[in-house]
């Protein structure tokens, strides 16, 4: 059964908090140190496109961008006060690859062609419908990209 995800969560207050669970939580650095060994496994060519979705205030995205300084990271989430978070993040690092989208990744105007690598760790937020975000992943499959969930 699919069910819509709930619209009861507070992604505001969610946002502001967020950081300082990371900072804290054992198991949110280890996934960190995981995703750091997968970035050191792949080849993201200068000039290429990597698109982080539903990534929040920007950790896995500053990764990605330390990990590829060359490459263009598109950084992909629903909420505007975690992606301001996230701009922020970036402008304190000096980080200057990364742009910034505040949409969903079901939405209409976004293409997946032409990317190199697409990522999407604890994005189902992010998606509108379980279906939409199953139905993205195996579009995006098809497409012989690479994906991380």
């Amino acid at each position: 059964m699919i069910h819509e995800l709930s619209t009861d969560v507070s992604w505001n207050t969610y946002g502001c908090f967020y950081d300082l669970m990371a900072q804290h939580n054992p198991s949110y650095r280890s996934l960190q140190d995981m995703y750091r060994k997968f970035l050191l496994g792949i080849h993201i060519p200068a000039g290429g496109q990597f698109v982080d979705i539903g990534v929040g205030t920007g950790n896995f995205s500053m990764l990605a961008a330390a990990a590829f300084p060359n490459a263009r990271i598109l950084h992909l989430d629903s909420s505007s006060t975690m992606n301001a978070v996230a701009r922020n993040k970036a402008r304190d690092f000096g980080i200057k690859n990364i742009e910034f989208f505040d949409q969903h990744v079901d939405a209409d105007a976004f293409s997946l062609e032409s990317f190199d690598c697409l990522c999407s760790l604890h994005s189902l937020y992010d998606s509108r419908t379980y279906k939409a975000s199953c139905c993205n992943g195996a579009l995006v499959t098809s497409r012989g990209l690479c994906i991380s969930v």
